[in-house]
């Protein structure tokens, strides 16, 4: 688990957010999933968690 503090952001300043995270985690393939799709699914659940929070 990685812990980052963001500020609280919205709209496409989270998406940078998210992106930059997910590139930063080094995302390695292997038989379950590609990398591309491990950075995917921090972007998406990141912003998932990120709405659920501040809602």
């Amino acid at each position: 688990p990685v812990l980052r503090l963001l500020p609280r952001i919205g709209g496409t300043a989270l998406d940078d957010a998210l992106n930059d995270i997910a590139w930063s985690l080094d995302a390695r393939a292997d038989f379950h999933a590609d990398a591309r799709y491990r950075r995917d699914l921090v972007r998406h659940l990141g912003r998932q968690v990120i709405g659920e929070a501040l809602a």
